[in-house]
This record gives C-alpha cells, sequence and structure tokens, in this order.
C-alpha cells in the first residue's frame, strides 16, 4: 500500500523468467519432469509494476509453475 494514496499502477517492462528455488533454496530442478535427459529447471515468470504517483515499484508473479529444459531450453 502506498502512503497517503491509492496505488495506481502501470506495467514496466516486459515479462521476464527468473529461478524459482524451492525448499530454502535447495531444490533447483523438477525431479521427475525430463526432457532430452536433463532434468528441468524450476522458473517463474514475473513483471514489475510502478506506482504512477509515488515510483514505488513491485515485482509480482505471473506464472510460478515454469520448467526449463536444461539441454535444449524446451519449456512448458
Amino acid at each position: 500500500m502506498c502512503l497517503n494514496h491509492n496505488p495506481d499502477w502501470e506495467d514496466v517492462g516486459k515479462e521476464r523468467r527468473e529461478p524459482n528455488p524451492a525448499v530454502f533454496g535447495m531444490k533447483k530442478t523438477y525431479w521427475t519432469k525430463r526432457h532430452c535427459g536433463q532434468p528441468m529447471a524450476r522458473y517463474r515468470k514475473v513483471r514489475t509494476w510502478r506506482c504512477r504517483e509515488c515510483g514505488r515499484t513491485v515485482v509480482r508473479v505471473t506464472d510460478s509453475c515454469l520448467a526449463l529444459c536444461l539441454c535444449c531450453g524446451y519449456h512448458f
């Protein structure tokens, strides 16, 4: 919540992928999902938003269950 006003959010930049480790950052791959014989890395899609009045930025997760092949880059 912004101070003294309701936030008026605007989208800043593109949607991007970031690593999404689980269990205190120790599990970085999906153990059961594989492609090309390699494990699939855990990723999430995030987008940055900025308040038009005060300039405060917030990063919001748009998709948290993204798998990326470490060999060829295939994702689902």
